[in-house]
């Protein structure tokens, strides 16, 4: 695979990752909601992936 493809493909599993990490927060019972775990998912979750989203690498040398 070529290093945009790679890219692209790692983007997209980052931004699954972190729709599967924004369920698991939404379905945090109560008692977790001010927990540790809430803190860093919610961290996970204000990530903001749009500008990796919108990158497309530079080619390189007829290889990609």
């Amino acid at each position: 695979r070529s290093r945009a493809r790679r890219w692209h493909d790692t983007v997209a599993a980052l931004t699954a990752l972190q729709a599967e990490y924004v369920a698991w927060l939404d379905a945090l019972p109560d008692n977790l909601q001010d927990s540790a775990l809430a803190e860093a998912l919610q961290a996970i979750c204000d990530l903001d992936l749009t500008e990796l989203q919108t990158i497309n690498p530079p080619r390189g040398f007829g290889r990609d």
